[in-house]
This record gives structure tokens, sequence and C-alpha cells, in this order.
């Protein structure tokens, strides 16, 4: 441990030392460095340099959490940087994951691996297990809170977890009066639909023209929501994002998740599956993006399961710094803008979940436009 502190620059693996390496991790080494689990030698690489350039940057050395990442991102290097130690970890990763399916919690993998709490048997012999404890508790949230409910944002079809239940027959049909009065019980109601609106795209739409702004705003009985949409973060996903919400996709689809942390702290709002549950989507899927911004209250950024170019229709907004560890952890989810006017009415969509991470009678977007900036 103390020799990778002081090589942090250095992007060359030790020599492997089988057995003695000890025990083989049992979190997502690729989703610490971001990486897809088939990435080449040379990618793992440029990812191991590119996060130790962060990881070395002052804000990142003051944040919250520093000391687990530089932890969690030696381990990975140590790993995966080495071909022989790699292959080790991915039949052991492979073997785990055909193992452990009955009893694991919906939705509890990072990656391809789980992000659930081990015995210390399970840890690497150099890791310090209370060093490490918030390290766990992190990637567990981030499994449970952002892949379980309503990841998916791909094709339509479910997710290798539990699918949930849908909304109550009691809140469906879209598109009541109440818009524009924040604070009231929500009368728009939802009802599933069953295809998309003409127009819609069927497959990946085209990137958004670098340098370029959308407006997109939201309306719902709770407020407004206004959300700049800058193609130079997420080229792919802002131009399938207001692709989507400039044919009417949106329309009468609810946020139909409303998450909150392990500690209290409001986490994301959850929208864009037009059947309600949480598991679907626009008929198809795009392709990832690396993420380049660090997440905080108000971004938007587009939900997505474990799988690798599995984005569709699903977005999330974020709802307070604290949320930023959290999900900077994963560093997956494509962020495409920010809301610069109504975050008020995000509160009030989560306040209005009433403590229900999938509320039976969700707040819907009543209409969403599109606009340059």
């Amino acid at each position: 441990m103390t020799d990778d502190r002081r090589r942090s620059g250095s992007t060359q693996p030790r020599p492997s030392g089988g057995q003695g390496d000890g025990p083989i991790p049992t979190f997502d080494l690729y989703a610490v460095l971001n990486v897809r689990p088939g990435a080449t030698q040379e990618e793992i690489r440029e990812a191991v340099a590119l996060m130790d350039r962060r990881l070395q940057t002052a804000a990142a050395r003051d944040r919250g959490g520093s000391t687990a990442r530089q932890k969690r991102f030696n381990v990975a290097r140590h790993w995966l940087l080495d071909p022989a130690r790699r292959r080790r970890y991915d039949t052991a990763r492979a073997q785990a994951a055909a193992a452990a399916t009955a009893g694991r919690v919906g939705g509890g993998k990072v990656g391809g691996g789980s992000a659930t709490r081990r015995s210390g048997a399970g840890r690497a012999w150099y890791l310090n297990p209370l060093a490490w404890a918030g390290g766990v508790v992190v990637l567990g949230v981030v499994a449970f809170l952002v892949l379980r409910p309503g990841g998916l944002g791909g094709s339509g079809s479910s997710s290798a977890t539990a699918s949930p239940s849908a909304p109550a027959s009691g809140a469906a049909t879209s598109g009541g009066s109440g818009a524009g009065s924040p604070g009231g019980s929500a009368t728009a109601v939802f009802s599933p639909r069953a295809s998309n609106p003409p127009g819609c795209p069927t497959a990946q739409p085209p990137a958004g023209a670098a340098g370029q702004t959308e407006i997109v705003t939201i309306s719902t009985d709770k407020g407004d929501m206004q959300i700049t949409v800058d193609n130079d973060l997420s080229p792919i996903a802002a131009g399938n994002f207001v692709a989507l919400a400039g044919c009417g996709f949106y329309d009468g689809v609810p946020f139909h998740r409303a998450a909150t942390l392990q500690d209290g702290t409001p986490f994301v709002i959850q929208g864009g599956d037009p059947t309600g549950t949480g598991s679907g989507g626009p008929g198809y899927t795009i392709q990832d993006e690396k993420v380049t911004t660090p997440y905080k209250r108000g971004t938007v950024a587009m939900a997505r399961t474990a799988e690798p170019n599995s984005v569709g229709s699903q977005f999330f907004i974020v709802l307070d710094d604290k949320d930023a560890d959290v999900l900077a952890s994963a560093n997956t989810y494509q962020i495409i803008g920010s809301v610069t006017s109504g975050m008020e009415t995000a509160d009030a969509i989560y306040q209005a979940a009433g403590g229900e991470e999938l509320p039976t009678s969700p707040v819907v977007m009543n209409k969403v436009t599109v606009a340059s900036s």
C-alpha cells in the first residue's frame, strides 16, 4: 500500500505475485476506473492515468472521502494493470456472478460485480477494514439507489433485477389542469403508454451540435423546471434527450422515483419511463460517453443499468451536493446539463412522494418543450 501511494503517478504494474497478492477484491474494479469489463490493456492504462490525474487535484483531495477513493483506485490499478492479475480477478468475478444470484438484493450490482458488504475474509490482505468501510458503503449505495429502481434507460425490456410495481390504477391519465400550482396535490395522473408519439426517434438520434445549448422546460402540477442542456457535456446523450423532449415523448410521463440516501439526504428524482415501472424506455439505447464534470445539486443526467450502452429515455435530477460522492464512485451516468430555474419544483416533486421511493401517485410531466437558448 505504501509503495502504491509513493508511485501514484505510475501506470506500470508491479510484477504479479500470484497468490501472494492476497484474496481477490470483491468489489467492481472496472467501475472504479470507469471502464467496461472488456476494455483493452491500453484502455485500462489510459483510464488509470486519467483517474490518477483527477485524484491528485486539490479539489479531489479536499473533497470528503478522498482517502477511500484513493484506496479503491490503488487496488484497481494493482489488479487490472497486470494481465495475469486481471485474469485471476475476471475468473473469480465470473464465478461469483454465476454462484451468487439467489441471495443477492435486487440491483445490488455495480457493473458485473457485487457491491454488497463482505466478511473480513474476502478482503485483500493490505486493506484496513475500518478504512474501507466507508468505500464499501458508498459502492453499495450506488448500486441500490441508482441501478435498481429504474436505472434501465433502454429499450423497455426488464432489467435483471426485480421490476418495481406499476402505479396503482387510481393513478392513471395525464394532463390534469393544475399545472403551475406549486405546493398543491398533483391533479395530473398517470396512464402507461403503449407506443411512442409520432415522429419520435426509433434509434439513436444525431448528437447535439458542439457549442450549443437548448432550454428544456418541464411543466408539472408542482411548478415548472427549466433545464439547460449543454451539448458539449455529453453530445450523444444531450441530442437524444432533446430529440425525445421535442417529439412529445415525455408528455404525460411521470417522475416514477424519489430516492433518499441512507442518512436521509434527498438523492434524486427520476423520470422518463412511459410505462411508469422503472423498466421502460423509447425502444432503443444509445452509446455511452465519459463523464467529465462533477455531479451536484441540479445536475441532470441519464439513468442506465450496469450493462454498457444501456441509456434510453430515463433521466434523473440530483437534489443535494452531498450526493456527489455517491454518484462519482460510479461516474457512468452521462451528464447532459443542469436545472437553471425551478429547483424548488424538483424539491416539491420529491416531497410529494411522501417518503415512498416508488410513489403510487407520481407527479407527471404535463408538457415538455424545447427552445434554443
